[in-house]
């Protein structure tokens, strides 16, 4: 009865063991694959991105584009050319609203990011709804109505979480343009923690992160200012200035879950 009693305990250990390192090779195959369709969207957004403006731009005319004309072209393409694909089109959309809203036509981009919403809709992603959401609140906040905006950044940035890697890029989306507008409210602890934040989980930025990094160091920067912060701000200046002399990308954090 002794020796059967040990023999059933190191099956079971070793049962128990085998299915430790089971689980444990499933959750690394599931990191994988998250990895790698993550990678596939961003080529496919990259690619897309590309033929989308050449398109844009390969209108014959005599008469040279106005910014403000070609962003109205692309709107009333983006529909009709990317139709059977619900989140290219809504990252499209995304973009044609940005540069809409630097050109402060607040209006057109709102409307572009409600037809937004309902291309995320279409894919069942939360990170896509939620960037959307917060791309809305930062407008909400440049047409006066910030109270909105701040509700729809709380409820937007609850549904994320930092471990997944579309949700931790949405939410860099979020805390920039909390910073940003917590910036102008004349809040500047309030936009540090949100740039520093957004900067944790950047870490070393991919070359098409670069100019998020440099808009958010500069708002921790001028926060930091704002704060007392002097001498950290002083660095964080000083650093820019020599990313800008160097050309290198050397911008970020540690810490990367992107």
């Amino acid at each position: 009865m002794a020796s059967a009693l040990a023999l059933l305990l190191a099956i079971s250990a070793g049962l128990g063991g085998t299915l430790v390192q089971a689980s444990r090779a499933q959750a690394e195959a599931r990191a994988a694959q998250s990895e790698r369709d993550a990678a596939q969207r961003e080529l496919r957004y990259a690619e897309g991105s590309e033929a989308f403006m050449r398109f844009i731009l390969s209108e014959r005319s005599s008469k040279p584009f106005t910014t403000a004309a070609l962003l109205a072209r692309a709107d009333a393409l983006v529909d009709t050319q990317y139709r059977q694909d619900a989140e290219l089109r809504a990252r499209l959309q995304i973009l044609v609203a940005n540069l809409m809203a630097e050109q402060r036509n607040y209006k057109g981009a709102r409307l572009v990011l409600e037809r937004v919403s309902m291309s995320a809709r279409q894919t069942q992603s939360r990170a896509l709804l939620a960037e959307v959401e917060c791309r809305l609140a930062e407008l909400d906040a440049a047409s006066g109505a910030a109270q909105a905006g701040e509700g729809r950044f709380d409820a937007a940035m609850r549904t994320l979480s930092e471990d997944a890697r579309d949700d931790a890029a949405a939410l860099v989306t979020c805390y920039r343009g909390r910073a940003s507008v917590n910036a102008r409210k004349l809040r500047p602890q309030a936009a540090l923690d949100d740039a520093q934040a957004a900067l944790r989980l950047i870490g070393t930025p991919r070359p098409a992160q670069v100019q998020t990094v440099v808009a958010l160091q500069m708002t921790r920067a001028a926060a930091q200012v704002a704060t007392g912060q002097v001498g950290p701000a002083i660095e964080t200046y000083e650093q820019q200035l020599r990313v800008a002399e160097s050309g290198t990308s050397g911008l970020g954090v540690m810490g990367s879950v992107i």
